[in-house]
């Protein structure tokens, strides 16, 4: 099953190291912002965070959490 998870992404510049990647996500379903300090800390938290379940706001039935049904 599919799903799209919307993220809020901020980037944080500094001019003397442009090529520094740091910032924070948000996944606006979520309360909080998650911080990141480089490119491998981003990816493994995008990861981290695409990986959770989407809660359903109707409540979950046997089909929406079993692949064979």
């Amino acid at each position: 099953m599919r799903f799209i998870k919307t993220f809020i992404l901020r980037l944080y510049i500094d001019p003397e190291l442009p090529e520094q990647l740091c910032g924070d996500l948000h996944p606006v379903e979520e309360a909080g912002n998650h911080p990141f300090k480089n490119r491998t800390e981003f990816e493994e938290l995008l990861q981290q965070l695409i990986r959770k379940r989407p809660t359903s706001k109707k409540g979950s039935s046997s089909a929406d959490t079993d692949p064979a049904a």
